[in-house]
Formats: C-alpha cells, structure tokens, sequence
C-alpha cells in the first residue's frame, strides 16, 4: 500500500501530504516488473467486492521523470522505493506548500496546513476552490 511505502520529512506538512493524496494513498503498489501482471489479476477480481482497490501502474510511471517545483509538497516526502518516488513526484510536485489563506489563494494548486481551536486542518486549492479537511479526515 502507498501510504506504507512513504515518510513525511517535515510533520508539520504530514496532514497536507495525507489530505491531498485522499484514497489514492491505499493504492497497491508492485515493482515495475510486475505490474502488468498485477493489472491483469486486479481486471479479473470481483468489482463488487474490491470496489475501493486501484493497482498504480509503477511501470509506466518509471517512463518519464517528473519534475518538482521548488516548494512543492513532494519535497517534504520520502519514499522507500524509486518508482514510488517518481509517482510521489507526478502526484505532489506541483503542489505548493503555502505559508498563508492569502499565498493559498494566489497559487495554482496549493496546500496549507493550519490549527485552529487545538485541531489540524488543511486547506487544498485546486481549480478556484478551496476545500477544508479536518485531521481526522485526512488520517489513514
């Protein structure tokens, strides 16, 4: 599973990195040379029963090399495996961290991670609209 494969370098960004990657972050995770066949198992399995379940495909993903842009939240995060880094880097690199609502507002896509009344919460911006998640929610 992705999320058993990454460790968040910095914790005060730790539920942005959560929040944002949301259920992709349950993804099953092969290495590359096993993920055609991990593919064709997952089109085989009951849709009813395994719904929820996604296989990333780790062998496309090592294709191309993805880019991160300076303060993008794929900085704050390690993966164990190159070619989970390299989706980490797909997913989070154009990520801004933002240090403020206003920075949040005036970036692309962003992430901010605040507390208030003794709660985390992230604010996600994405496509002109900011998105608010508590902690909890952004918990695995």
């Amino acid at each position: 599973i992705l999320a058993d494969l990454l460790d968040v370098k910095d914790e005060r960004w730790h539920n942005a990195v959560e929040g944002y990657l949301g259920n992709n972050k349950l993804q099953l995770i092969v290495e590359p040379k096993y993920a055609r066949a991990a593919m064709d198992i997952y089109q085989e399995m009951d849709t009813k029963r395994f719904f929820r379940a996604a296989v990333l495909d780790t062998e496309k993903l090592t294709k191309d090399k993805h880019q991160v842009q300076p303060g993008a939240l794929a900085e704050v995060v390690k993966a164990k495996e190159a070619y989970v880094q390299e989706y980490i880097n797909f997913f989070l690199g154009n990520v801004k961290k933002c240090e403020s609502l206003n920075e949040l507002r005036e970036c692309r896509i962003g992430v901010h991670s605040f507390s208030a009344e003794g709660k985390n919460y992230v604010k996600i911006f994405r496509h002109g609209r900011i998105q608010r998640r508590s902690k909890q929610s952004a918990q695995c």
